[in-house]
């Protein structure tokens, strides 16, 4: 039944440590997670797994998590997708350019508590309904 279906998360994020701790425990909350370990790999799988929210890590080499969640909204088939920022910069702020892309649902800050993350992505999820 559709109903009964796990919602989809893609974590995208180039530091190997941190793609396992989201995984884990977004999957603990019964999510069916797909990774991926930079732009272009996030890309590739978001046509292939069809999230229905992605976790986005902001700096990572080739394209960058702006460039993605730019590329995203410039895609009908993706545009409507939500995004959940996460960076590990302090200083990262509203006016960097982000503000501005409307699939971006929340900010979130390395180190990111577990019970942070987890409303993160439900409040996106619910976002997108």
């Amino acid at each position: 039944m559709p109903w009964d279906r796990k919602e989809r998360v893609l974590v995208v994020d180039d530091d190997p440590d941190a793609l396992k701790t989201y995984t884990d425990i977004l999957a603990s909350e019964g999510y069916d997670v797909s990774t991926a370990a930079d732009g272009e790999q996030a890309l590739d799988r978001i046509d292939r797994c069809r999230p229905d929210v992605i976790l986005l890590d902001v700096m990572m080499p080739g394209k960058d998590g702006i460039e993605v969640a730019r590329l995203l909204t410039q895609r009908h088939d993706t545009e409507n997708i939500p995004v959940v920022i996460i960076t590990a910069l302090n200083s990262f702020s509203v006016g960097s350019g982000l503000a501005g892309i409307p699939g971006i649902r929340r900010f979130l800050y390395k180190p990111c508590p577990t019970s942070q993350l987890i409303e993160g992505i439900r409040d996106a999820l619910r976002s997108h309904d």
